[in-house]
């Protein structure tokens, strides 16, 4: 259903513009300086806001003017991460009510256009610049406000015309100013070139005219650019694409624009399928190729195309419902929709961070995807919409073909088949927009920056509970001096930061979680005490010699290290080596299919074990169905085995899930532990193949044993 050539209420649109925009606020303000900067992604940001106010800095890196004279301007009159984040959320709640303005201009109804805003406000890219001073919301917000005005200008007469145009031409300069002349200009022009009606010949001409001389510009610069900064293209290149340019494809733009979008894509590729509407088709399509080139020299791209998404989207909900429009061709986008966003939630679980946040290329293993829970709490929401896209066809209003459903769908009230996927997708949107800006978000600025630990230091000092001056061993997070205390005490070696918590002066240290097992061990050996005070950061451990009242212990080695043995449902007897021996073990059986399970061992440590060495705990039921069969770290690898003592007890807890494709029945448990990438330990008892507690080994090499039997339903 195409949304061009309509007029629609003023009254309506004016309404739709202001639900959103109240909507954005509500969702980016509140709370935006509560949390702390990124270390590995915001500091530069606040680096080059500090330098411009007189502040000495080095190491800065280039980037746009504009937006950086707009956040130095807030940050210099309120400082502190509000200061520097309240033009990207302004810029963002812009962004969403010009969406959603634009929407009503192409002919959407008022739910439509409302849809169309906050979808655009759901997606990462958009929800995760609104919050933080990561990517560039400034392009796109001046970009989208320039084809406002240009459509604005092209409805209205008179001097309000030209006025138009002329707040198009001053937010155009605005977004070359803020993304370079490619992403800023030549985008946001071939979109109003696109939209512009065919009766505008002569502005059409003359911005075409325009464009051409603009790519001209841009490609001579390109062209000629060495490996500085150009303020005109807004960007430096990609010195590791320009020695290996087979490392991004031609695509990776479109991929990046669906984890930019995520999991909206699909569903506008849909929208434009069936409405047809050319203008905003060209805007999509156009701007794709061109951010596909861009992308080859400068690398890892902020595609400004979120709101044409989130219009072919909005509209791909309304042609769902639309009862003129055939019901198989209806099923068939249906169909294409939910794959192609079953698709982008697999992106998502392959590489979470890539979506959670797009506009930041993290090292390897630095974002905490797994303490997050960020598959599952993203991946529900594409689920969600595959769900309400499949309810939304099925309520649809439609020719009665005989069958039972028709039937059943004929007692819905016409009101609400025509907007049941709408106002469904509109609920599911807001909630996701939500979810990302005051709950996932807020949970990734805890474990990235240093901001909470050192707090939680200044409050428990405040209390008089610890002294000021704060021990620091091999933290090198820029935060530190950022959030710190004025006095701080570097400890080059654990022996210091022994000495040091020995003391009866309560006192506490920051050091890396990496660090704490071995620091854990030392003072564990000579009966002192220490205490986790504080895990809420990805890496870093606030430690202390004394637990302030009110306070609680997260060291989490006590989980898996013990001096006697935990208590487990089963006994057994199994020895690897001169190394440990598996006691007892547990699993929380029965195993259901489809569900998550633990097995747990103990373990009674005779020597320390050589690092990396990983335990098998595999169901096998016959010789076709395995459960589990991956080796995992030793007690999760919080307490490292090369620090094992004899006498030790460690608790071994394994989690899997247990696939629906393995049949019901009886599965052996069989452990073994592994040495290295192709060999395990040895095990030498028992020494034949039966042991005590109906231990059987019938491997030739005795690296497994079967130490036990569950069932699977």
């Amino acid at each position: 259903m195409s949304f061009a050539g309509r007029r629609a209420p003023v009254s309506a649109g004016a309404f739709a513009v202001l639900a959103v925009g109240s909507f954005a606020v509500l969702s980016l303000l509140p709370g935006l300086g509560d949390a702390g900067f990124w270390s590995g992604a915001e500091l530069g940001v606040l680096d080059r806001a500090a330098a411009a106010t007189g502040e000495a800095r080095t190491g800065l890196v280039r980037a746009p003017a504009l937006p950086d004279l707009l956040r130095t301007f807030t940050w210099s009159k309120l400082g502190g991460e509000l200061g520097l984040r309240l033009p990207h959320a302004l810029a963002v709640a812009i962004t969403a009510a010009a969406c959603t303005w634009l929407a009503r201009a192409r002919g959407a109804t008022a739910w439509v256009s409302v849809a169309a805003g906050v979808i655009a406000l759901s997606m990462p890219a958009l929800a995760i610049a609104g919050r933080t001073v990561m990517g560039d919301p400034f392009g796109e917000c001046f970009g989208v406000l320039a084809v406002v005005a240009a459509l604005a200008g092209e409805r209205a007469a008179g001097p309000r015309r030209a006025l138009g145009f002329a707040a198009a031409l001053v937010a155009i300069a605005a977004a070359v100013a803020s993304a370079g002349l490619l992403l800023g200009g030549l985008v946001p022009g071939f979109a109003m070139l696109a939209m512009l009606p065919a009766t505008a010949k002569l502005r059409r001409r003359a911005l075409a005219a325009g464009l051409l001389v603009a790519a001209a510009i841009s490609a001579w610069l390109v062209v000629h650019q060495g490996d500085g900064f150009i303020p005109l293209l807004g960007a430096a290149k990609d010195l590791e694409l320009v020695d290996k340019p087979e490392l991004r494809r031609f695509t990776a733009a479109l991929s990046d624009l669906g984890h930019q979008s995520f999991p909206w894509l699909p569903l506008a590729v849909v929208g434009l399928a069936l409405g047809r509407d050319r203008g905003l088709a060209g805007w999509l399509l156009g701007g794709v190729v061109m951010c596909s080139a861009w992308s080859l020299i400068y690398g890892l791209t902020d595609v400004p195309l979120r709101v044409p998404v989130a219009i072919a989207a909005a509209g791909a909900l309304a042609s769902l419902s639309d009862p003129r429009a055939e019901r198989p061709r209806r099923r068939a986008a249906v169909l294409l929709a939910v794959f192609g966003t079953l698709a982008l939630a697999k992106d998502l679980e392959l590489a979470p961070e890539t979506i959670a946040v797009p506009l930041h290329a993290f090292a390897v293993n630095e974002y905490p995807a797994d303490l997050l829970g960020t598959a599952a709490q993203l991946g529900r929401f594409a689920k969600l919409l595959a769900l309400v896209l499949v309810v939304g066809l099925a309520l649809a209003p439609g020719d009665d073909d005989g069958r039972r459903w028709s039937r059943v769908r004929a007692r819905v009230p016409a009101v609400v088949g025509e907007h049941a996927a709408v106002v469904l997708a509109l609920a599911l949107a807001a909630a996701f927009a939500w979810q990302q800006t005051h709950g996932l978000l807020r949970e990734t600025s805890a474990k990235l920056s240093p901001r909470a630990v050192l707090d939680h230091f200044a409050g428990l000092v405040e209390a008089g509970e610890l002294e000021p001056t704060l021990g620091t061993h091999r933290v090198r997070d820029r935060g530190l001096a950022l959030y710190g205390p004025a006095s701080l005490e570097p400890l080059p070696n654990r022996r210091e930061i022994y000495d040091r918590l020995a003391g009866e002066t309560p006192t506490a240290v920051l050091l890396r979680a990496l660090d704490v097992p071995a620091v854990y061990q030392q003072h564990r050996q000579h009966g002192v005490p220490m205490f986790v005070l504080d895990d809420t950061h990805e890496d870093l451990r606030l430690i202390s010699n004394v637990l302030p009242a009110g306070e609680v212990d997260h060291n989490r080695i006590l989980e898996v290290l013990f001096d006697a043995p935990p208590a487990l449902e089963h006994e057994t007897l199994v020895r690897f080596e001169e190394f440990v021996e598996v006691i007892a073990w547990q699993i929380d059986a029965p195993i259901v299919r489809g569900r998550r399970h633990t097995v747990q061992m103990v373990l009674r440590v005779l020597k320390p074990v050589p690092g990396g060495a990983k335990m098998f705990a595999r169901l096998l039921g016959g010789r076709l169905s395995r459960m589990n069969p991956d080796a995992q770290p030793l007690a999760e690898d919080l307490y490292p085995c090369n620090l094992w003592r004899p006498g030790d007890y460690i608790l071994h807890r394994a989690s899997f899930d247990a696939p629906l494709t393995e049949v019901p029945g009886s599965y052996d448990l069989v452990i073994g532990l592994r040495r290295g990438e192709t060999k395990n330990f040895e095990i030498s008892v028992p020494a034949g193949a039966d042991g005590e507690f109906g231990v059987h080994i019938d491997d030739p090499k005795r690296g497994y044993a079967r130490i036990g039997t569950v069932t699977a339903w």
